[in-house]
């Protein structure tokens, strides 16, 4: 069966924005349909720069018989509308599966608005979408396959949830042939060199308050064999990639498994930078010095916050004193970069604090602080929380990413915290220490240097980087940096 896989623009997004990593996820559900036998093309709306009449038209092309779409929660909405668009333009006969955080938390919500989606794909989807399609293609009964949301004469059924897949080496390597590696050249908002993106392990064991990851992964955490994820690399190496991403949810909850990878890495010589996202306090300065050695150039830590109290409210399991003492092991190192998330707006959070974590993000030795307002989705802990309070109103706000401080009464205003916001880039940005800290190691790091140079447009990074926080307000942000 001729399957479409399709991953949707944000809604803000603009044609001639590019994209910024390549759909893993839809990679790795295209391996295990290729296997049995169907036929599948992946499109990223965002990543191939395509109008939503430029996606109609090479959807038609394919003329497919069923098409998947993943989505995340917060342009979930938009997902649905380009869904039935799509439906009404080409066939209206094509099946429509959604898949991914926004059909595992809504499915009966998707299943009731949208007038195209068939079925929803609930949790890790690889083998339940196989399992699906392979008995839509056969017209058999669907009834029995675990993990699905449907509708049946008019009625919205689902079927016990399927376990997590224990085995993730059992998984076919992602088809990177179906994606054009020249579409992806930014990273947290830089940008970089073409890359591509691989996993080494799944899940993570903590529980933060704020991440949609708990409820998808279930707190469990699966790695896969080093030496296949060093095979993985090889194959990335000899296809041309210079750099990779690594997408864990969490990579250092074993250091043991990071230096066993790292050391298999560096036996291999390969010419490959890569970079992942960790958490502070799990890592070890060994562990640090092997990823250097193997080739990490980047790591994107989230500390979230300069305030023990906010940290504990997030449930971080984590010290203000374990973000210093991270960011000093990861320097000692000698990796080149350091990027890291922070977030403000959470309730009860005074403006003194707010002011602690911006302070705390530009006295930290990161290159780049990426601050945001909390948002609150469905099936965090968070949520539920202000959903027993009164707060959130689940027949409205279902498929949003919705910011604390637009609805909960002991938040800060948002224009307060964009303010806030605001300034603390601009004293970055014209900090003559950052600034010759920046030009210093660029001059002693090649991968640095060339970074810097495709990062030169004050203007446009700070646009990419705001976005982070809430792009309605750049423009007083820039107003103001132009009068001053």
């Amino acid at each position: 069966m001729k399957v479409e896989l399709v991953l949707p623009a944000m809604p803000s997004w603009q044609v001639g924005e590019g994209s910024s990593v390549p759909p893993l996820g839809l990679m790795y559900i295209a391996g295990v349909l290729n296997e049995a036998g169907h036929e599948v093309q992946i499109t990223d709306q965002q990543g191939e720069d395509l109008s939503d009449e430029k996606l109609k038209e090479k959807i038609k092309k394919f003329d497919p018989g069923v098409i998947g779409y993943t989505t995340y929660t917060h342009f979930g909405r938009r997902a649905i509308k380009i869904a039935d668009y799509i439906h009404e333009a080409i066939n209206p006969n094509v099946i429509t599966i959604f898949g991914g955080f926004f059909a595992t938390m809504n499915p009966k919500e998707i299943l009731g608005t949208s007038k195209s989606v068939d079925f929803c794909v609930r949790g890790e989807g690889e083998f339940t979408a196989l399992e699906l399609i392979n008995a839509l293609e056969k017209n058999q009964d669907i009834s029995k396959i675990r993990g699905i949301t449907y509708k049946e004469n008019g009625i919205i059924k689902a079927t016990p949830d399927r376990p997590i897949i224990k085995d993730i080496d059992a998984l076919p390597i992602p088809d990177r042939n179906l994606v054009k590696g020249n579409h992806y050249g930014n990273y947290a908002n830089m940008s970089i060199e073409k890359f591509t993106s691989l996993g080494t392990s799944r899940g993570c064991p903590f529980q933060c308050r704020f991440c949609l990851t708990t409820q998808w992964h279930k707190n469990i955490w699966r790695k896969r064999d080093f030496r296949k994820v060093a095979d993985e690399f090889e194959y990335l190496h000899d296809l041309g990639y210079k750099n990779a991403l690594i997408v864990d949810d969490n990579i250092n909850v074993s250091p043991k498994h990071v230096n066993r990878l790292s050391h298999e890495l560096r036996k291999r010589k390969l010419d490959l930078n890569w970079f992942c996202e960790g958490r502070v306090g799990s890592g070890t300065a060994q562990m640090y010095n092997e990823m250097r050695r193997a080739g990490c150039k980047l790591i994107f830590l989230g500390i979230e916050s300069g305030n023990q109290r906010i940290l504990d409210y997030f449930d971080k399991r984590a010290t203000v004193e374990q973000a210093r003492n991270t960011v000093k092991a990861i320097r000692k190192a000698n990796i080149d970069m350091i990027t890291a998330t922070f977030i403000v707006g959470s309730p009860t959070e005074t403006l003194q604090e707010v002011h602690n974590t911006i302070n705390f993000a530009l006295k930290l030795d990161i290159d780049i602080p990426l601050f945001g307002i909390l948002n609150v989705f469905e099936g965090t802990a968070l949520w539920d929380e202000y959903l027993k309070q009164g707060h959130i109103n689940p027949e409205e706000d279902w498929g949003k990413a919705i910011p604390v401080c637009d609805f909960h009464p002991d938040c800060l205003p948002r224009d307060t915290l964009v303010k806030l916001i605001n300034r603390g880039y601009k004293k970055l940005l014209n900090s003559k220490k950052w600034v010759l800290k920046v030009m210093l190691r660029a001059l002693k790091s090649r991968f640095r240097l060339k970074m810097y140079l495709k990062n030169l447009d004050k203007r446009h990074t700070i646009k990419q980087r705001f976005r982070f926080a809430d792009i309605s307000q750049l423009d007083l942000y820039l107003e103001d940096k132009e009068e001053n």
